[in-house]
């Protein structure tokens, strides 16, 4: 070992003075092996294909396989379907804002107000905005989702933490329009806005606080028995999820007897 030690110093050393007295030479020799390193950088390539991680005879492959022969076309069908509703969603939502605006425009015409200055295609583009910030859309992504996408396992992940960084954006785009809304100086705008924080309050307040009451009291648990069932029986990936436990009556109709039935919201 003490041989080897003494050679490594012995070439270090070596190398060291070469290149310290041969300084352009190095610096050519140094561009020349990354050039050739480089070369074949272009031959590389990347596969998204994680059968190859398996042998063809891998029994959980296999099930995946099947499953994926079965039921491959439906979720095809079904993700392109999702995609249509969610553009469909965002038309009519379009459509239904530039009516409004069209109607304070018309009005405005009439009776005088600031939006007798605007063009149709002025009115286009505020309907573009305002779905774009009240409506979930990847081209909103902030900008570390966008990162996160691009690179391998993170496009798999992404969608889903998109969803999560896109509800507060909503919520908080869509106070700020119905606010903006209900201080304009057009009576049709300022109706928009109201309606839109009433749609909000109502969402926000009503379905989430009493929706919930309603349900534990037509189940007869509370808060505190829902905490305790999910901290003490729900695996770890359902303890975020809002569970409804099913009256006991109800289940005794259905054929569950006197066992305790929940359904995942």
């Amino acid at each position: 070992m003490a041989h080897i030690a003494r050679n490594v110093e012995f070439w270090g050393e070596k190398i060291a003075e070469f290149a310290v007295s041969q300084k352009l030479l190095t610096i050519f020799l140094c561009i020349m092996l990354t050039l050739f390193g480089g070369y074949g950088i272009k031959n590389l390539t990347f596969s998204g294909d994680y059968q190859i991680f398996f042998g063809e005879e891998n029994p959980e492959l296999q099930r995946f396989l099947n499953f994926e022969a079965t039921f491959g076309k439906a979720y095809a069908v079904a993700t392109r379907m999702a995609g249509a509703v969610d553009g469909f969603y965002k038309i009519a939502y379009y459509e239904n804002e530039l009516k409004v605006l069209r109607k304070a425009k018309a009005r405005a015409d009439q009776e005088g107000g600031s939006f007798a200055n605007y063009s149709d295609a002025d009115l286009k583009q505020m309907a573009r905005d305002k779905v774009l910030m009240t409506a979930q859309s990847a081209s909103q992504a902030p900008p570390v989702v966008k990162e996160v996408a691009g690179h391998g396992i993170g496009a798999l992940v992404a969608p889903f933490i998109r969803f999560k960084a896109e509800v507060p954006r909503v919520v908080f785009n869509t106070f700020k329009l119905a606010r903006e809304e209900m201080g304009s100086d057009s009576s049709v705008i300022k109706a928009r806005g109201y309606q839109r924080m009433a749609g909000m309050m109502s969402v926000g307040v009503g379905a989430s606080g009493f929706g919930a009451a309603i349900l534990a009291m037509l189940s007869g648990t509370d808060d505190e028995d829902m905490q305790d069932f999910q901290r003490e029986t729900a695996p770890p990936y359902l303890r975020g999820h809002s569970f409804w436990g099913v009256p006991r009556w109800l289940s005794k109709k259905f054929g569950a007897g006197d066992k305790y039935q929940t359904v995942d919201l």
